[in-house]
């Protein structure tokens, strides 16, 4: 085996990231007043994870959480409903172009320093994400801005079958597969 190394990179956050974050880190939800520790507390904590993983899997959870308030209380009768919307309405703005990490990937796969050819049978790349809707993100976008084909770049996660996941690892393996990129999910590595 090639001996690994690793990278940190750096990116700045961008005017948008920075403004959703801004929106977050000034909010205080009312599910979390008076509490030391709690539900509140703990989706603050659990939103922030979302948050740093991609916009998309931080919107998710906003939506879960106001599907959840929204069957609880009427209209007006809690403000957490419009302080989460106003952060899902930011976070729905930061296109890829917006999203610094992902901007940083983009960079390093097509960089001269990094070297990865996606046309090598045999130069793959296996990427670790923290939540599935970051993970369906980046396939979706690396397909996208990289010129792949559907099934140059495959997902797997704990949600599949064994029978599925199984195929895909044994696919990614063989050097007449056409996958190049395999995006997984913390369950799945």
């Amino acid at each position: 085996f090639l001996e690994r190394t690793v990278n940190l990179e750096h990116c700045r956050a961008s005017a948008r990231e920075e403004y959703a974050f801004e929106i977050f880190s000034d909010m205080q939800l009312q599910m979390d007043v008076g509490r030391e520790r709690g539900n509140g507390h703990l989706f603050k904590t659990s939103l922030e994870k979302a948050l740093f993983s991609s916009p998309a899997a931080c919107i998710k959870s906003i939506d879960v959480r106001l599907k959840k308030l929204n069957k609880k209380y009427g209209f007006g009768d809690i403000k957490d409903i419009g302080v989460l919307e106003s952060l899902r309405d930011a976070l729905g703005r930061i296109q890829p172009k917006d999203f610094s990490r992902y901007q940083e990937l983009l960079k390093l796969l097509n960089s001269p320093e990094y070297a990865w050819d996606r046309h090598a049978t045999d130069d793959r790349l296996v990427i670790f994400t923290e939540r599935i809707e970051t993970m369906k993100y980046l396939a979706q976008h690396l397909r996208e801005d990289l010129g792949m084909k559907e099934d140059a770049v495959q997902e797997i996660s704990g949600g599949m079958s064994d029978e599925q996941q199984q195929k895909i690892v044994e696919d990614f393996g063989r050097t007449e597969s056409p996958i190049r990129i395999l995006v997984a999910s913390d369950v799945a590595s």
